[in-house]
């Protein structure tokens, strides 16, 4: 079983200067107040101190030391982690945990997401860590580690990762909280509002740093298409006599032919579908982005979409593409055989309807009650 799986991952990080034993951190994490139990062997350790060649060829080359180690970790709710044990420098050794940081659970992994309200305990962690391991540095990001606060790309190790070219001024913004020591605060005349603790600083941003396309989860994925299935009766077919493949029974619906693909009209379609939904959609919430045979998410027309490489688009480029939220108080479906749009839903109409696509052209069906 893997022990940790999914994402988007929220990382609690530190670094501890050289020389140090990693064992005798490992040792340190189970005396916080947080419970955590850390599944080291001998032979975890002594392959990190061992390390292998960055490049075998080489006969001088860069030494690698890393390990990753399974932890279990007694927040409110019990969670798997990932602890990343990396040198980063001759000066420094980074530690960072990773737990599943999706805002919604994941029962099929078991393992649970982490809601807003439940951000404050890993800071707690982090201030308990802080207090007990005594590190200079330590951070809470998604998708972001204590790298992420040093000014440079290099490939670690490198003599880069070095204390003085830490630049917590102008990469905070990636950081839910950052805890560091008086004297380095100081030192590196960071500039933001803190709170002090004993002889140390915690500077925290508020909320999460909001996702898009966030992967559902098989649940997720089953319970989507259920509802869907229930409400429209969904029956794909490339045979023109089953189309359009979805019965509406209570609701308005219009059903479009697609005409003009130029680059141009698919930009159109995709803008206006966007700005239509955030007419419909709150800014917090998400709704479903389903696609028949692959990926499905949770998409919020409000939000950028980040760096993902794939996401569903509104046009039907070889699949069924939907959108709905939760409710089902309207859906976006396109058709990939008939090559056509159904608009589901009198305020998805009325939205469309002084914002409309260019690529909308023939109306192939309609019941406006």
């Amino acid at each position: 079983m893997t022990w940790l799986r999914g994402g988007p991952f929220l990382e609690l990080s530190f670094i501890i200067k050289e020389p140090a034993r990693i064992e005798d951190i490992f040792s340190e994490l189970e005396k916080t107040t947080v419970k955590i139990e850390v599944h080291v062997t001998p032979e975890l350790v002594q392959q990190y101190y061992k390390g292998y060649p960055y490049d075998e060829k080489a006969s001088n080359s860069v030494m690698i030391h890393k390990a990753t180690i399974s932890l279990t970790v007694h927040t409110t709710r019990q969670r798997n982690a990932l602890l990343l044990v990396e040198k980063i420098s001759s000066e420094l050794i980074s530690f960072s945990m990773c737990f599943f940081g999706s805002a919604f659970d994941a029962p099929e992994w078991n393992q649970p997401g982490i809601m807003d309200e439940e951000v404050d305990e890993f800071v707690s962690l982090l201030i308990s860590l802080h207090k007990e391991i005594k590190f200079s540095l330590g951070c809470l990001a998604y998708e972001e580690d204590i790298k992420g606060l040093f000014d440079t790309e290099e490939v670690y190790p490198s003599e880069k990762y070095v204390i003085s070219n830490l630049n917590i001024k102008d990469n905070f913004q990636k950081f839910q909280a950052i805890i560091m020591k008086k004297t380095l605060l100081d030192a590196l005349q960071v500039g933001h509002h803190y709170t002090t603790i004993d002889n140390s600083c915690l500077l925290r941003q508020s909320g999460r740093p909001l996702m898009n396309w966030i992967t559902l989860t098989k649940p997720e994925i089953d319970k989507a298409w259920n509802s869907f299935d229930q409400r429209f009766s969904f029956s794909p077919n490339v045979n023109p006599s089953n189309w359009p493949s979805i019965t509406v029974n209570d609701d308005h619906f219009i059903s479009y032919a697609l005409t003009d693909t130029s680059d141009s009209s698919l930009l159109d379609l995709e803008m206006k579908c966007l700005n239509t939904l955030k007419t419909l959609v709150k800014p917090n919430e998400y709704i479903y982005a389903l696609d028949w045979q692959h990926e499905s998410f949770w998409f919020n027309p409000h939000l950028s979409y980040g760096e993902r490489s794939w996401t569903i688009p509104f046009y039907p480029d070889g699949d069924y593409y939907i959108f709905f939220p939760k409710d089902i108080r309207w859906c976006y479906f396109s058709h990939p055989w008939e090559q056509s749009v159904t608009l589901i839903g009198g305020d998805l109409i009325q939205a469309f309807s002084s914002n409309q696509p260019a690529i909308f052209g023939k109306v192939l069906r309609k019941c406006l009650k």
